[in-house]
């Protein structure tokens, strides 16, 4: 895999990812122009943001933020196209590597998305807890998952 910062010119590939219909169910970011990318984009700057590519081709982006050895994921999302290829896999070990001082990864899915949490306990993360969080004008359920090195 290789990883790029994510910058100003990739809100037409993130319009791309999120124009997805079954993405719908799951993020936020689904009705997001490309136009309103680039006014958003200039806040990931600070974060660890970063587009993946497999092949030269740009398959997805992932976005998170460390604080001392835990890696708290905000975003991990792939073209439907590039899923179940072993590439998820792939990008939470690459965490690590590129990241020695991670002992931890931290994340919330919403708890609804059953691909998503199947996938997560099976490369070893455990429900920590539950969680309503407020997304489009209503609580959503989320697990809060840990993956400890």
């Amino acid at each position: 895999m290789q990883y790029r910062m994510l910058t100003e010119c990739e809100a037409v590939f993130l319009t791309q990812i999120f124009s997805i219909p079954e993405y719908d169910l799951y993020f936020a970011e689904n009705d997001t122009t490309e136009d309103d990318w680039k006014e958003r984009l200039k806040f990931y700057e600070t974060e660890h943001s970063y587009i993946i590519s497999k092949d030269n081709a740009d398959i997805g982006w992932i976005m998170y933020t460390i604080c001392d050895n835990i890696c708290k994921l905000d975003i991990v999302v792939l073209l439907s196209e590039e899923r179940n290829k072993g590439y998820g896999k792939e990008i939470f070990k690459d965490l690590f590597v590129l990241n020695p001082q991670v002992r931890t990864i931290m994340l919330d899915v919403q708890q609804r998305n059953e691909q998503a949490v199947n996938f997560y306990k099976k490369i070893g993360f455990q429900i920590t807890g539950e969680e309503n969080q407020f997304v489009n004008g209503k609580n959503v359920p989320y697990f809060n998952m840990v993956l400890d090195l």
